[in-house]
């Protein structure tokens, strides 16, 4: 777990927690601080709306299971599916995201997700693409391997303990140039069209209205 806090005027505690996985580069921790560009843009909203909130990385399961049992717990970066729209109030969308499957291994060739059902997936644990992809007759037990972040997906695609991993295809450049550290290059990006997500903020439903309408007046300015 890392943690920064966003605070305004004299208060020296945060009324409220905003959780995020680690994903660079929208959400990471460096120089004590959670930094990103979606990181950063939740935080100036929450200062114009004059919410006083720590901002915290957890594993994505661990970020999940505190907006839904934490009273006063905001979590960044999470898709609005139909299972989920009753467990939080929504706010606003922070990022869109359009997902491939990325590959390093100039041996494989795959053209649809149903050539990739040969090989092993690299997907965080509990998040969209982990449940994509288990409906779309995927499982653990054949061809999924479950992280806890996107950043050790990144790690076990350099060491080749896996043949694919899920990723944004606005970052791959990016994360390739960040993780890939043993001379490897992205050969093959195929396109997940079903997998367009809109990440969301949402709040624990316990968090008042009052707060809500002045989180989404602010990303609204």
């Amino acid at each position: 777990m890392v943690a920064s806090t966003v605070l305004i005027g004299n208060v020296t505690k945060a009324d409220f927690l905003v959780v995020m996985e680690p994903s660079p580069p929208f959400q990471f921790f460096a120089d004590n601080q959670v930094r990103g560009s979606v990181a950063s843009h939740v935080q100036q909203v929450f200062q114009q709306a004059q919410i006083h909130a720590q901002f915290e990385i957890f594993p994505w399961t661990r970020a999940v299971n505190l907006a839904q049992s934490q009273s006063n717990v905001f979590i960044s970066g999470i898709a609005r599916t139909q299972e989920r729209e009753d467990q939080f109030k929504w706010i606003a969308i922070v990022q869109s995201f359009d997902f491939a499957l990325i590959t390093t291994n100039e041996l494989i060739y795959a053209e649809t997700l149903d050539d990739a059902r040969q090989f092993t997936i690299a997907v965080q644990r509990n998040d969209i693409s982990h449940i994509y992809l288990k409906e779309m007759g995927f499982s653990e037990q054949k061809n999924l391997f479950l992280t806890t972040d996107i950043t050790e997906s990144w790690r076990l695609l350099n060491k080749q303990k896996v043949d694919f991993l899920v990723e944004d295809v606005a970052v791959v450049e990016d994360m390739a140039r960040d993780y890939l550290t043993n001379g490897q290059n992205v050969t093959q990006i195929v396109p997940l069209p079903d997998l367009h997500i809109d990440a969301w903020l949402a709040a624990n439903p316990a968090i008042s209205d009052e707060v809500v309408a002045r989180l989404k007046q602010a990303f609204s300015r």
